[in-house]
């Protein structure tokens, strides 16, 4: 990571803890799947997060409408596990299919593609959101005292993918 600019030595896409079925290019910051079958390929962020407040940007690329169906967020440390079946309805997220998970809907968001939307972790208020355009569209609020999570991206079909930039870690 020498030479390249702070926020992109902050943490990208693990090279490990990924499926098989992703490609990671530029320096682990844009996650794409690679495999043509259909199927729920994860890939996890190279960070654990229990304390702090951290927003990254996720610029979301679908090949095409028929092929849409990519969630992102964070999840508990202990499910950050089974890249080719991970239990994403467990995490706290989004997906481009409309469908949230363990958050509450604060704004109708219907058009992903081409898009980046801000992930909003915040360990000491409890709160992670996402939104685009300033506008905050889910959010989920509860007990993180004592929890560690890690952000994910799940991609369902090929050559769906995101690109990663890490905006703020305090």
């Amino acid at each position: 990571f020498n030479g390249f600019p702070l926020s992109l030595k902050a943490w990208a896409w693990d090279p490990v803890n990924k499926s098989s079925k992703i490609e990671l290019s530029e320096n682990n910051t844009v996650a794409k799947k690679i495999d043509q079958t259909y199927g729920y390929t994860t890939a996890f962020g190279a960070i654990e997060i229990s304390e702090g407040k951290f927003q990254w940007e996720m610029e979301v690329f679908i090949e095409n409408n028929d092929r849409q169906w990519i969630a992102f967020g964070v999840v508990e440390k202990e499910l950050a596990k089974n890249v080719d079946d991970f239990s994403y309805k467990k995490a706290v997220g989004v997906c481009t299919y409309g469908h949230l998970y363990n958050m509450d809907c604060v704004e109708k968001f219907a058009e992903f593609n081409k898009k980046t939307m801000m992930c909003d972790l915040d360990m000491h208020k409890g709160t992670f959101t996402v939104a685009y355009d300033g506008t905050v569209i889910a959010r989920s609020s509860g007990d993180f005292t004592g929890k560690t999570f890690v952000p994910f991206v799940t991609l369902y079909r090929a050559e769906n993918h995101v690109r990663l930039v890490i905006l703020k870690m305090e």
